[in-house]
């Protein structure tokens, strides 16, 4: 299976995850907004005679679980557990949520819609599209010392829960999947929201997820995101028999899927996945295992401009690559400021199936006291490469059958580089190469493999240094 590694990681951050910076901001939306409730709770208190006082509050949902992805429309859901003291919510469940309903009722300003009281939580939605849901908790405080206190949520009863369980969950089950059940769960979000069905939230979306990567031989790529996406989307859309009746994950007794209509919605899922299926499924042949055609497969996947973008890309440089003389489709060699860039079409001739052919290199970051992660990870959370470091680098994957040969090319750019003289861009021969980070700035890694005097495959790997 052909990996655009890269590629896809960059659709995931550029055009699925929710940026930290648009985070913060709805964080900074649920303050001001707790600010506006604990107003509202004080005139209440003073008209109904009452002492309300939220004592705690705890972010949950997907902005806790970072699994919230980009929403058109500013339609982004903040989940809030606003805590008070059983004391002053000894009603019952009811009637304790209504209090809080009308204390905030009398409170907020222009909507889209009224305030909502709902079975489990109050709803406040504002005309330029996001919407809190604030849930109603009760802390039932130890009656001896050295026990911890209980949690009861509001909802058609009192029902014992602790407000961050379930965050505290997912953020283990990540961490045991190696960071990516999250990314995962919003690619499958951002799959969801373009359907026409009626379909599962984020919580049975992970909770399946999870159960997939616990209970198969699946595992996770840590480098290539698309591969494991796949692995997923064909178990969910071949696997014969899968349970409608998705369990709490922190209760086991409990279930997620407590009605019918909940269960259609995970049976709808299901039927999903086996569409998508269809239009990726010949990523395995090995007959269209070329990067044209991934990103083909995937454009048709996901449904997304991106993915035109990339192919008409795609498209354009093998047309070059193909059609136009080798001094156009390849820079030759030429010195800036006493460093000699050379071109690998100086050395070797070109293979006609050079399009059909692939390479992936492993490049580890070392550090004096060992592994930092790899350059992927780095690209993929947007952080840039400390100076200071090496970066080592050899062939992990290709479907060139050997004997074959491997050249590298490091190219610097930058004023550092410049000054020092050090833009380097010779080309080498060996199985693998080590370079110290010593300048900032965009610089790159190309890897050939020369297989009877024919340059048949390439990647390069774009090295950012802080």
């Amino acid at each position: 299976m052909y990996s655009l590694g890269s590629d896809f990681s960059k659709f995931h951050r550029d055009y699925v995850k929710l940026s930290q910076g648009e985070i913060n901001r709805l964080r900074s939306l649920k303050k001001l907004n707790l600010k506006r409730i604990e107003k509202g709770l004080e005139k209440y208190n003073v008209e109904q005679l009452k002492k309300l006082k939220i004592i705690d509050t705890r972010e949950q949902g997907s902005v806790s679980m970072n699994t919230i992805i980009q929403a058109e429309e500013n339609d982004y859901d903040i989940d809030v557990a606003i805590v008070f003291e059983e004391e002053d919510l000894n009603q019952n469940a009811k009637y304790a949520k209504h209090e809080i309903f009308k204390a905030i009722e009398g409170e907020f300003g222009v909507f889209q819609e009224p305030v909502k009281e709902k079975t489990n939580c109050i709803t406040v939605r504002y005309q330029n599209g996001y919407h809190l849901d604030y849930a109603v908790y009760r802390k039932k405080t130890a009656i001896f010392t050295g026990i911890t206190a209980t949690y009861e949520h509001s909802g058609e009863n009192w029902a014992t829960r602790d407000p961050s369980a379930i965050t505290h969950w997912f953020q283990e089950a990540n961490k045991g999947h190696e960071m990516q059940l999250r990314r995962i769960v919003q690619l499958l979000k951002s799959v969801c929201k373009k359907s026409s069905m009626e379909l599962p939230g984020g919580l049975i979306l992970s909770v399946i997820v999870n159960d997939v990567l616990r209970n198969s031989t699946i595992g996770v790529d840590r480098v290539n995101l698309d591969i494991t996406m796949y692995k997923i989307v064909k178990y969910l859309a071949t696997t014969p028999f899968l349970s409608r009746t998705i369990q709490n994950p922190v209760h086991r007794e409990q279930f997620l899927t407590h009605n019918e209509a909940e269960k259609i919605k995970v049976g709808n899922f299901y039927k999903l996945m086996g569409e998508k299926y269809e239009v990726i499924k010949e990523l395995e042949d090995p007959h269209h295992e070329t990067k044209l055609h991934a990103i083909q497969c995937w454009g048709n996947f996901f449904e997304h401009p991106y993915w035109d973008s990339l192919l008409k890309k795609q498209k354009m440089s093998l047309d070059a690559f193909f059609q136009l003389p080798v001094r156009e489709s390849f820079q030759l060699s030429q010195q800036v400021n006493g460093d000699i860039e050379e071109s690998i079409v100086t050395k070797f001739a070109i293979s006609p199936s050079i399009s059909t052919n692939n390479v992936k290199i492993d490049a580890k970051i070392m550090s004096k006291i060992g592994y930092l992660g790899s350059v992927h990870d780095y690209i993929e959370l947007g952080k840039r490469i400390p100076k200071g470091v090496s970066i080592d680098c050899e062939v992990y994957d290709t479907n060139l059958s050997k004997p074959y040969r491997v050249f590298w090319k490091v190219r610097n750019t930058g004023l550092e580089a410049l000054r020092a003289e050090k833009l380097r861009g010779n080309i080498i021969e060996a199985t693998s190469i080590t370079e110290p980070t010593k300048f900032h700035g965009n610089h790159y890694i190309e890897c050939y493999l020369v297989k009877n005097n024919h340059v048949c495959a390439i990647e390069r790997i774009e090295i950012l240094v802080e």
